[in-house]
């Protein structure tokens, strides 16, 4: 998807928020949304269920953007997270064990140690 096809449709949803005529509620379920800028952007109720939203930029309201070490970091939150190319709810970031988080990548555990806690207090809007 395009920044400009993108655009067109966070125009729509904004107009649905508002409840003016043309308004359609924002569907990205699927989407490809890698390197997408939603800065300014009201999200309030999208779907971006399946999307992939990595290196995205956020809207620093309901989608947050993180640059910590060496992996980009998406955060929709109270409901995913994207790391890299890993993307999961935030219960599911919660349970990995350590064994599974390290199959991720090299390196991704340490990482992980070090960054888990300020990524899940911000997905959880703390």
């Amino acid at each position: 998807m395009t920044q400009e096809e993108l655009n067109k449709i966070l125009e729509n949803h904004k107009k649905w928020l508002n409840l003016e005529d043309g308004g359609i509620r924002a569907n990205l379920r699927g989407a490809d949304l890698r390197y997408a800028d939603f800065s300014g952007a009201d999200l309030r109720y999208a779907d971006f269920s399946g999307a992939n939203l990595e290196n995205a930029i956020g809207n620093n309201k309901e989608m947050k953007s993180l640059q910590l070490g060496k992996y980009n970091t998406t955060i929709l939150v109270g409901i995913k997270i994207q790391i890299g190319c890993q993307n999961h709810t935030i219960p599911e970031w919660e349970n990995f064990t350590d064994v599974e988080i390290s199959k991720m990548d090299d390196g991704a555990l340490e990482w992980w140690k070090e960054w888990k806690e300020v990524i899940l207090k911000v997905a959880k809007g703390e």
